[in-house]
């Protein structure tokens, strides 16, 4: 099934609520689309509300709260309501900044911060109500020698995988790939995921 975006710059992640509803950011505009089960397209959600840079994109497992990862934090907001929360509170003395894939299992964010430097994949612990960040863990940094230029990954079972080598810095505008004879094959990595 394909769903219209009129007006979207750069679709970027999206995420799929337990009730069938998808959400999606868009990178250049820092806005947020959803689409509930039977609409035909992709419409604007809180217009009024950019996140600049929005990027990674996480429903809670009772679909009540999403979470968008932008240039300076993650943002919560409420499916229900709308109520926007721009930036989670934070505890740690960690950022919480320029995230790419984000993922929710329970009460833990994972996600992979491809700005920071090192990259890195973390898990973000949060508060019970979902609001503030209570520790942030390193679980892959650039010392691996397989990371490259990871983007996005996967909860899977006790896992989170890790898509680590995705070249997406080659992409040219006309659709072409930079240097296309230098790229690796796909490298995902697997570290432990718990809650």
């Amino acid at each position: 099934e394909r769903l219209e975006a009129e007006g979207a710059g750069q679709l970027n992640d999206l995420a799929v609520a337990p009730d069938g509803t998808i959400y999606a950011t868009d990178s250049a505009t820092g806005g947020l689309r959803r689409a509930a089960p039977g609409d035909a397209a992709l419409e604007p959600w809180l217009p009024d509300t950019p996140l600049p840079g929005a990027n990674g994109i996480a429903v809670s497992a009772d679909g009540g709260a999403v979470y968008v990862a932008h240039s300076t934090g993650i943002a919560r907001i409420d499916a229900a309501s709308g109520e926007l929360l721009p930036r989670l509170a934070n505890d740690t003395r960690e950022t919480l900044a320029a995230i790419d894939g984000l993922y929710l299992r329970g009460t833990t964010l994972y996600g992979i911060q491809t700005v920071a430097n090192p990259v890195r994949a973390i898990a973000i612990d949060l508060y019970e109500t979902g609001a503030r960040a209570t520790s942030v863990r390193t679980l892959l940094s650039h010392h691996h020698p397989a990371l490259g230029e990871p983007t996005t990954g996967t909860l899977w079972n006790d896992r989170f995988l890790i898509l680590a080598n995705s070249h997406v810095a080659r992409l040219q505008p006309d659709g072409g790939v930079r240097e296309p004879e230098s790229i690796r094959d796909p490298v995902v990595l697997s570290v432990a995921a718990s809650d």
